[in-house]
């Protein structure tokens, strides 16, 4: 499939990835507070509705640089589960320090997933080298993932992670920090 350059309104232009993926890549670099990163946008799925893509880039751009920070909580219990799971190639004592071992990756992929639309940021993070961090933004400003990258937009089905949690819908399951997360009851999107 041959995807057209493409303009979104305040996004600048979107070109044709390299890799002929069918992905749209942004050509302008935004500074994304909330992440305390400079990105580029990916569009996943420019076959879908690029009014409501553009809707949800322009959300992730709209939250303050404090949003950075509800973050930490979720990176310092995925540091501590990766630590009692597997022991710990980083001592970190609290979690103000957590951010000096975190990468924010600059590639923001946004894409549609049953009816929602995600934005999905591969990063690095010391501690796990070989999983690394992914960050989930449903509507690209509601948080629903701080975790290992698994290409799961959210903590459901992450059997690999969680044994035996996989199939929990009401995160009772999961560890304390996913049910905060995640609501119990909540409704289930992917």
């Amino acid at each position: 499939m041959i995807v057209p350059m493409t303009h979104l309104a305040g996004l600048g232009s979107f070109r044709p990835d390299d890799d002929g993926l069918g992905w749209l890549v942004g050509e302008d670099t935004h500074v994304v507070p909330a992440l305390g990163v400079s990105g580029r946008f990916v569009l996943d799925d420019p076959d879908g509705d690029l009014d409501a893509a553009a809707a949800v880039m322009r959300r992730l751009l709209a939250l303050p640089a404090g949003f950075r920070e509800r973050l930490t909580p979720f990176l310092w219990a995925y540091y501590r589960d990766t630590v009692e799971t597997n022991g710990g190639q980083v001592a970190l004592a609290s979690p103000d320090q957590v951010w000096s071992q975190v990468r924010i990756g600059d590639e923001l992929h946004v894409l549609q997933q049953d009816g929602a639309w995600y934005v999905d940021v591969e990063s690095g993070c010391d501690w796990e080298p070989e999983h690394g961090l992914q960050v989930v933004l449903r509507d690209g400003d509601t948080l629903v993932k701080v975790g290992q990258y698994d290409g799961h937009l959210d903590h459901l089905g992450t059997d690999e992670v969680y044994p035996g949690a996989g199939h929990a819908d009401d995160g009772s399951a999961r560890p304390a920090w996913w049910r905060r997360l995640r609501p119990p009851g909540a409704p289930r999107r992917r």
